[in-house]
């Protein structure tokens, strides 16, 4: 700047122009993904989701996301939506979907997210496009096989059972944790 700018500047009380980056916002010191790598940020956040308490999840995860910006890993992100979802927040949930298929397209987190936002649309079919998708590109994603189960039994519980179970059983053999809801809407306990 020119001495004259500045003196402008000055006269017209117009403040220097300064760089806020989202790295210089300060999370809150009761927000318990303050001082957390992204994996004790997951299991936090896990915590909360499997504790129904979804509005604190996004509560901390938007702060987080406020304070680290365009470095917010991918999987905070993909939970962020999660709980978005489960509040019934479909708008929202959107958009950040939205942003998340622009980031990461092949991420199977991410389009396992967009089937679960057609679900909560209620458009089935939609959801079955993208899962079928997902297990063509990702075989071996055993989340994808869980949710497909879980989908085929909202479709039509007595025509898909057999084929349900038969997904099931291939995602435990991929390494799925047992889901002991699906087991009992399969009936196999």
């Amino acid at each position: 700047k020119t001495s004259t700018q500045a003196k402008e500047e000055a006269a017209l009380d117009i403040p220097q122009e300064t760089e806020t980056e989202a790295s210089s916002i300060q999370l809150s010191p009761e927000n318990p993904l303050a001082n957390g790598d992204e994996k004790a940020c997951i299991r936090i956040i896990n915590g909360l989701l499997d504790s129904r308490n979804e509005t604190d999840a996004v509560y901390y995860i938007d702060e987080l996301i406020d304070a680290k910006g365009e470095n917010t890993p991918i999987s905070i992100r993909c939970l962020y939506v999660k709980a978005l979802i489960s509040l019934g927040n479909k708008n929202m949930a959107a958009s950040q979907l939205a942003i998340l298929e622009k980031q990461a397209p092949k991420n199977p987190s991410v389009r396992s997210l967009v089937a679960a936002l057609a679900i909560a649309n209620g458009d089935l079919m939609e959801a079955m496009l993208q899962l079928d998708k997902l297990i063509e590109e990702n075989p071996k994603y055993a989340e994808a096989r869980v949710n497909y189960a879980y989908l085929l039994l909202m479709i039509d519980p007595s025509s898909y059972r057999k084929t349900a179970i038969d997904s099931y059983k291939l995602a435990l053999k991929l390494g799925a944790k047992r889901d002991q809801n699906l087991e009992k809407n399969l009936n196999i306990v």
